[in-house]
């Protein structure tokens, strides 16, 4: 099985963010520097599947409910984060790789991370970890994020020694408050998941998501996202008001039922028999209205790197085109995962109702 190896010398890559960043650099450089990403994202492929296996196996330890993926950065995302944190070298970027785990409930959550928090041996080292659930950030987003450095085993992978991937474990109710965000971005051309800091994107639409935050967390018995009201009738009165004034209710069912998925999840499953089908390669078209596939064996990993970034590439001025490529074990598996590829907000619907209408 061919995965892409990371180049020995890392100041090649680190050559190659800086020149991202410098508006004169020439088209030679330029070049160069999409040819040194491609390379660096691509050999993030083994690391990344050998974590994924590693926070599956733990994640269905604790319950046969829990959802894994993993995800290579996507190119637009990497670039606006070198911008976004000019000291930041390309390759200490710890998110290049991700894998994502979803459990039912927040104290499956909590014993997740523990088991990367606490173990004593483990084989890959702990990188940081960040606590967004005890720790809510401003804007409403709640989650763990754990930084891994990949250890190898044998000699002939210690080349990705020292390789991070980041995992996210989120409950169920925490990712459908993310993935409603994404959502909205993706459709108003906002800026909501990274403009914070910039105090960018709707400051209606921003204050909404704060809200719902802490809606969350006082269901799941945590710490309400700072800046809220800690009283529940006041909390829910603002709510009430900013739902009706969005009528984010009407436009999240609306871009539900803009996307008809459910005929290409039938084309796909057509083809995806074979057990060994688990990457794919997603395209979501927002004029078009439509959701893409293209399936990959695990042994085709280079070839589904090449083509996620070819698709980039082409696409990069683009903003009505957005890709990502992910590994799941079954296509059920990919829709609960990226549900914001499919514009599925059933369930943060479903909890801002259960609020506003009580």
């Amino acid at each position: 099985m061919g995965y892409a190896l990371p180049p020995i010398d890392r100041r090649s890559v680190n050559l190659a963010g800086e020149t991202f960043r410098r508006t004169t650099a020439t088209i030679d450089e330029v070049l160069d520097a999409w040819k040194g990403l491609f390379e660096w994202r691509a050999a993030h492929a083994y690391p990344l599947l050998c974590l994924y296996v590693l926070l599956s196996n733990r994640a269905k330890r604790i319950t046969a409910n829990s959802i894994v993926a993993q995800r290579l950065k996507r190119y637009p995302s990497i670039l606006a984060k070198l911008r976004r944190e000019p000291s930041m070298k390309l390759s200490q970027m710890q998110d290049i790789g991700g894998c994502r785990a979803i459990m039912p409930t927040i104290s499956e959550v909590v014993r997740l991370r523990d088991l990367f928090t606490r173990v004593k041996k483990d084989r890959h080292t702990l990188g940081g970890v960040k606590d967004y659930i005890h720790n809510p950030k401003p804007d409403g987003y709640r989650g763990v994020h754990i930084v891994c450095k990949y250890n190898a085993t044998s000699q002939s992978k210690r080349v990705y020694n020292g390789m991070k991937v980041e995992i996210q474990i989120r409950s169920r109710l925490q990712h459908a408050w993310a993935t409603a965000v994404e959502v909205v971005d993706a459709f108003k051309s906002s800026s909501l998941k990274s403009g914070l800091k910039q105090n960018l994107g709707d400051p209606n639409w921003r204050r909404f998501f704060a809200l719902m935050g802490s809606v969350i967390a006082r269901k799941e018995g945590q710490p309400l996202v700072p800046g809220t009201p800690e009283d529940e009738s006041v909390l829910k009165s603002e709510l009430r008001l900013l739902a009706s004034q969005l009528r984010v209710r009407e436009t999240l069912r609306g871009l539900n039922l803009a996307l008809n998925v459910e005929k290409h999840l039938r084309e796909t499953e057509l083809k995806a028999r074979s057990k060994d089908l688990r990457l794919y390669l997603l395209e979501l078209d927002l004029r078009a209205n439509k959701v893409r596939f293209t399936a990959f064996k695990h042994s085709q990993s280079e070839d589904a790197n090449r083509l996620y970034a070819q698709r980039e590439s082409e696409n990069i001025e683009d903003s009505s085109k957005l890709f990502v490529l992910v590994a799941v074990r079954s296509l059920k598996a990919l829709k609960a995962a990226y549900p914001n590829y499919y514009m599925d907000t059933t369930t943060f619907v479903k909890t801002l109702s259960s609020v506003i209408d009580a």
